[in-house]
């Protein structure tokens, strides 16, 4: 914990830093946990995502909010898809088809309402959700988001493209029934 407040600038925000991670650590780890299975990597995870937020800690408005919540999630969840990627785990399942088998904290805050703008952002694939709300409920710049997310800035555009025309299909679906 203090190694992450050497990087602040003042008493200040260490306290908010604090706060924000003693509230959001045991749901980081859950969601780095469904993705690797392994106590001592989601732990790595976990930490490497407080080691980026606390890099990004100026762009973080309040250490607990449900933006911040979606930002520390996203970023535990790709770290963590990372992790499982450099690992070179083999086995029968990829990690492609394992993406919908696991449990997506970041639609735990979204709004559930049937034909709300927020059911149906949570129908969007990971990928598309995640770059969604980071450009647009959360204000991040597509070169940011692709920093965040180890993505190329072009394949940021590609998904938030491809993510407003699925959404566009899902509400027109939703508006016929």
């Amino acid at each position: 914990m203090l190694a992450f407040c050497a990087i602040l600038d003042d008493e200040q925000q260490n306290r908010e830093f604090e706060v924000m991670y003693y509230r959001y650590r045991k749901l980081l780890y859950r969601a780095a946990y469904a993705v690797l299975q392994d106590h001592f990597e989601a732990e790595d995870a976990v930490s490497q995502t407080f080691w980026k937020a606390a890099e990004h800690f100026d762009q973080i408005s309040q250490p607990v909010c449900p933006k911040t919540k979606r930002f520390l999630v996203l970023i535990c969840e790709r770290t963590a898809i990372d992790r499982y990627r450099k690992r070179g785990r083999t086995g029968s399942v990829s990690l492609d088809a394992m993406e919908f088998d696991l449990p997506d904290a970041l639609v735990s805050v979204l709004p559930e309402e049937e034909g709300s703008l927020g059911a149906a952002i949570a129908r969007l694939p990971r990928t598309y959700r995640e770059v969604i709300l980071l450009r647009y409920a959360d204000g991040y710049s597509v070169r940011e988001i692709a920093g965040l997310l180890s993505m190329s800035e072009a394949a940021v555009y590609k998904a938030i493209e491809r993510g407003k025309k699925k959404l566009e299909q899902f509400l027109n679906e939703e508006g016929k029934a």
